[in-house]
């Protein structure tokens, strides 16, 4: 019983240490992308699995890329970032 107490609390002390820290998750456009935009959209912003997102602001406009982070379009879900983060990541893409 006493090894498999110490044993669980190990689980719990190295999952716990696995954990995502907030305190450190990217408050900036370029971070923001690369947390949730990057493995569809690509590194280059050139595309992969979803189209490229290279140079935006020709194609639409601020409020429009806001709605498609928001909403999603086609297989982009909508909602994978906060209000804040979404104008965040908007107007880093109106700039790339």
């Amino acid at each position: 019983m006493k090894k498999m107490l110490t044993v669980s609390l190990g689980l719990l002390l190295f999952l716990g240490g696995c954990s995502e820290n907030t305190s450190q998750a990217p408050m900036d456009g370029e971070g923001l992308y690369k947390r949730s935009c990057l493995n569809c959209h690509g590194a280059d912003l050139q595309g992969g699995a979803a189209p490229g997102v290279k140079n935006m602001a020709a194609k639409y406009s601020e409020e429009e890329i806001l709605d498609l982070i928001n909403n999603g379009i086609g297989l982009m879900p909508g909602k994978l970032l906060s209000e804040t983060e979404a104008e965040t990541v908007t107007k880093w893409l109106m700039e790339q």
